[in-house]
């Protein structure tokens, strides 16, 4: 089965058994993870947590890394539409001030792991309010790269 289709059926159709998989896969990815302070992921707005009862990628990262998900440090607190159903131009402003940093983060290394990065919009935005808010240095990480 193809990964998207596996990545899918995780998110929409709620097989979290895909979420060991994905995670074992998304750790080949992940190098170096101890020179970060602090392990995000990409965050849903509590609405669509509510809908979908579950993050994915906390679901993924708990795979490897159970201790080092720090789920509470950025909120998404505009509820957007999701950037798959936007063209790409809408993706920018769909994203602008949709996320909150909640914690102190300065001068922190700051690792942000997303499922699938299309525009890089989202993780881009993350990582313009950890830097506002005094992160030192954000990088990314996606189990997927579309284009």
């Amino acid at each position: 089965m193809p990964l998207k289709n596996v990545l899918y059926a995780l998110k929409y159709k709620k097989q979290k058994y895909y979420a060991d998989t994905l995670g074992s896969l998304l750790a080949e990815n992940l190098q170096n993870v101890s020179e970060y302070d602090l392990i995000i992921p990409v965050p849903l707005h509590k609405n669509k947590m509510k809908l979908r009862g579950f993050n994915q990628i906390s679901l993924m990262l708990n795979y490897p890394y159970q201790l080092a998900i720090r789920n509470n440090i950025v909120i998404r607190i505009k509820d957007t539409q999701s950037q798959a159903l936007s063209n790409i131009v809408n993706r920018e402003s769909n994203i602008i001030n949709a996320f909150l940093v909640k914690a102190n983060v300065v001068g922190l290394k700051i690792l942000v792991v997303d499922d699938v990065v299309t525009t890089t919009s989202t993780v881009n935005e993350i990582a313009r309010v950890l830097k506002d808010a005094g992160a030192i240095k954000v990088d990314i990480c996606a189990l997927m790269r579309a284009i």
